[in-house]
This record gives structure tokens, C-alpha cells and sequence, in this order.
């Protein structure tokens, strides 16, 4: 082969290189120019700048990842479903794809078909077991037909996997509560008001959690105070048995309306009440079996070992915004930082 063929063929060859780096480096540009027009709710504009790339490469992953949910926000379910399955088809097991199945199965579920949102989410779960989203949408979908304790299983595993999803925590109470699983309410509740302390959800989940706390008792007039114990909830059971922590909220709900004492504030019967569900959790953590007592229950115990039930009891109060919580948060700011600090470095089990 002659010098001269050697560099025409060269040049070609670097021809071509250039042309594709060019190619790639504009999809990458519409792509990116797609996200922040989707972002700035111009959907119309995101979606023309997605269907470009994908006149130039039909199969561009990423495009049809953003051009389906795009559509799935402008309720064009159709053109949605159209672009997830073709994603799918094109594409094996890309980690873009857990997108594109949450995708899915959120459209079919909003359009009425859950059978088959939940064959996907089944799916999506298969080839990406460690996907928190896909166990959490998973879940959204069982609660809305009932399925509750499957449901719970799903929050629970997205918490396990990702326990800084804040929602996963939200919900996953919510499920426990009408489960009458009372104490993995309280704690998933505590965990969320850590994550999320203030806002409109965590004013809904301060009343639900301290509501639970109180505990099933009543007082009848002059008559005394009855305690009404829940079967199910104080039945002894293999696994998530919290028995003795309900007798102890009920037993504490019941010396807080006989109790007279003005020399305790409500704040501080609260923090009281949280240092002795702590510490039965700390008493038989590591002894005890179930999601609640391995997941959660460590967590709580060395948060209480570590001295910051005090921030707990006032965090989880922060969105009452009563004056004594936030005196109390003016001037313990860094119990609080301090509270946080010991979370982010905690090591779930």
C-alpha cells in the first residue's frame, strides 16, 4: 500500500472520528437543553428538542428515558408507554432502564390498567433488585388497591436500600398505622421527622406520631382512667413482637392524664416518654426478630445510647411551631447539629 493511499485512508478515518464526537456532543447539548426546558415546564419545547436526537439516533437511550416521562407529565400516556417499551426493547440492562420501568408502571397505574403496571414494576425489579424507586412506586401502586402488607414490604425495602428516602419512611408509617402495627408507625415516623422535619407532611406525620403515643387510654370522669390494650398489637408474635413497648405507651399514656404535676412540662413528659421506648429498644435490640427490631430498632438504641433523645423529642415537635419547642431550638441548636451529625455518619444494619 502506497504513502499517499495510507494518508487519504487516515484522513478519512479521522474524518469520521471528528464527525461522530460532533454528532455525540450535540445529542448530549438537545438532551441537556430537553431536561432544562422540561424543568422550566416548557414541555412542548423539551419535547421537540428529545424527538431531534432521536431523529438522530432513534434508539438514544437517555431521549427516550426524558421524552417519556415528558410525555407522561403532559398526560400523553400513549406516546409515554410507546417510548418506555421501546427503551426497553433496545436496551437490556442499562441502569438508565430503572427510570423507564418507574416510568411505565406510574402510566399504566394512572390510567387504570394496574394489573399490568404491577407485571412491570415486577419486572423493572428483577433486573434491578437494588432500586429504591422501583420498590417504592412498586409499593404506591399495592397501597392504592389495598394490598397493604405487600405494600409495607415494598417501603420496607426502599428504606433498607436508600434510608434517606423520605418519602419511603412517610408512607411506610402511614401503611403501619392502618396495619395496627403501632410502634414500627412510631419509629418510621421518628426516622421521617429526622429526614424531613419541617414542612406540610411533617406536621401530618407530628400528629399521627404523637396521636400513637398517647398510648389507648381514657379517663372517665371521676371514675379513673381506662386502659384499653389492643389485641392484636400486644399479641406476642415471632417477628416485629413490640409487646412490651405498647404496654410501656400505654402505661405512660395512662400516668400522663392522672398525672397532676406542674412541674413538668408537656416537652419534658415527651422527652420522658421517648427515653423509655428508647430504652426498652436498647434493652432487647439484638434479641429480638424482624425488619422493625433489626432495621430500626439499632438506630433508635444508639441514638439513645448517644445521648440525643432530647433533640429527637423536640425535632419531632419542630413543626408544631409551639413557643416552648422553639425556644427550646434557639437556644440547643447544637444538640440538633450534633443529632444530625451522629445520623449521616450512622451505619444501618
Amino acid at each position: 500500500m502506497n504513502r499517499t493511499l495510507i494518508t487519504i485512508l487516515f484522513s478519512v478515518l479521522v474524518f469520521s472520528l471528528s464527525a461522530q464526537d460532533s454528532k455525540e456532543e450535540k445529542i448530549k447539548a438537545l438532551i441537556n437543553e430537553g431536561v432544562e426546558l422540561h424543568d422550566a415546564s416548557d414541555y412542548k419545547g423539551a419535547i421537540e428538542k428529545y424527538q431531534e436526537v432521536l431523529k438522530m439516533d432513534s434508539k438514544n437511550l437517555l431521549a427516550l428515558a426524558e421524552i417519556a416521562l415528558t410525555y407522561h407529565v403532559t398526560q400523553k400516556y400513549s406516546d409515554s408507554i410507546n417510548a418506555c417499551k421501546k427503551a426497553i426493547k433496545h436496551h437490556k440492562k442499562n441502569e438508565l432502564l430503572v427510570t423507564v420501568y418507574v416510568t411505565y408502571g406510574n402510566t399504566l397505574d394512572i390510567i387504570g390498567n394496574t394489573k399490568k403496571a404491577k407485571k412491570i414494576y415486577k419486572q423493572g425489579i428483577k433486573k434491578f433488585p437494588n432500586a429504591t424507586m422501583l420498590y417504592f412506586n412498586y409499593g404506591i401502586t399495592l397501597a392504592k388497591v389495598g394490598d397493604s402488607e405487600e405494600a409495607l414490604d415494598c417501603f420496607q425495602k426502599s428504606s433498607q436500600l436508600n434510608p434517606n428516602h423520605a418519602s419511603s419512611h412517610y408512607v411506610q408509617s402511614l401503611v403501619a398505622s392502618d396495619l395496627r402495627m403501632r410502634v414500627p408507625a412510631i419509629l418510621v415516623g421518628w426516622r421521617f421527622l429526622i429526614l424531613e422535619p419541617t414542612g406540610e407532611r411533617a406536621k401530618i406525620m407530628q400528629e399521627g406520631v404523637s396521636n400513637l403515643m398517647k398510648g389507648s387510654t381514657k379517663k372517665n370522669g371521676d371514675e379513673g382512667i381506662t386502659i384499653t390494650l389492643d389485641a392484636l398489637m400486644v399479641k406476642e408474635k415471632k417477628e416485629n413482637d413490640f409487646s412490651m413497648v405498647e404496654m410501656i405507651i400505654d402505661l405512660s399514656g395512662a400516668v400522663d392524664l392522672g398525672d397532676d404535676d406542674q412541674e413538668q412540662t408537656e416537652e419534658e413528659k415527651f422527652v420522658e416518654k421517648i427515653n423509655k421506648i428508647c430504652k426498652i429498644l436498647s434493652e432487647n435490640s439484638g434479641s429480638k426478630k424482624g425488619f422493625y427490631w433489626e432495621h430500626f430498632a439499632p438506630y433508635f438504641k444508639e441514638l439513645h445510647d448517644e445521648g440525643h433523645t432530647e433533640a429527637l423529642a423536640y425535632l419531632i415537635k419542630l413543626s408544631t411551631n409551639e413557643k416552648a419547642v422553639q425556644d427550646w431550638m434557639e437556644k440547643n441548636g447544637d444538640k440538633v447539629d450534633d443529632l444530625f451529625k451522629w445520623s449521616d455518619n450512622y451505619e444501618w444494619k
